[in-house]
């Protein structure tokens, strides 16, 4: 419960207005409404939804896409879209792959494992949908941004192991912000170590 109370503050101290914990996530760990500004490229959340048993990791997560648009709105090629944060995208497919790895049939190791069988039309098709599942949303600058904050604040040993210059990148890119170092200090998520 305290992990919960202390995202919930960081998240509302990053701007969101709304957080709901309900068993109607999206996904099952939660998803974040927001819409971006056209003409000035802001991008304004208005809820982040969480499923009402989401982890610590899962939550970060969603935390990790709130600080990339408060990053991004700071500097309009700030977050996921910092040519620092593009140059670790290698290191950070294997962080993705890591996060991955429980799901039951769209692991990494369930892939290979699919992989391995005998070529049908089925197994095919369901190659071709994971193939696509993660070039077109797990590997995205996004997605792997709320997965190196959401390592990085629940895992940080994992996270330095990893992909330490990344990590590096992401801690130095986070003591650069004041209004997110701020909301981060005042729930004990900074300094990191």
């Amino acid at each position: 419960p305290g992990v919960r109370v202390r995202y919930v503050m960081l998240l509302k101290q990053l701007g969101c207005p709304s957080v709901v914990f309900s068993l109607r996530a999206k996904h099952k760990h939660g998803d974040i409404q927001a819409w971006r500004d056209l003409q000035t490229g802001q991008v304004s959340i208005t809820k982040v939804r969480l499923h009402r048993d989401a982890s610590a990791h899962a939550m970060a997560h969603e935390v990790g896409h709130v600080i990339d648009y408060a990053l991004q709105n700071a500097n309009a090629s700030g977050g996921s879209l910092d040519v620092g944060f593009l140059n670790h995208i290698e290191t950070l497919r294997k962080l993705a792959d890591y996060t991955c790895a429980h799901h039951e049939t769209s692991s990494p190791d369930y892939v290979r494992r699919l992989q391995a069988r005998p070529a049908t039309p089925t197994r095919q098709r369901h190659l071709r949908y994971l193939a696509r599942y993660y070039e077109t949303y797990v590997y995205q600058p996004e997605e792997l941004f709320a997965r190196l904050v959401a390592v990085s604040f629940t895992e940080p040993d994992k996270a330095r192991a990893m992909a330490p210059a990344a990590y590096a990148w992401l801690q130095a890119t986070l003591d650069q912000d004041v209004s997110v170092r701020r909301a981060l200090a005042e729930v004990g998520l900074w300094p990191r170590t």
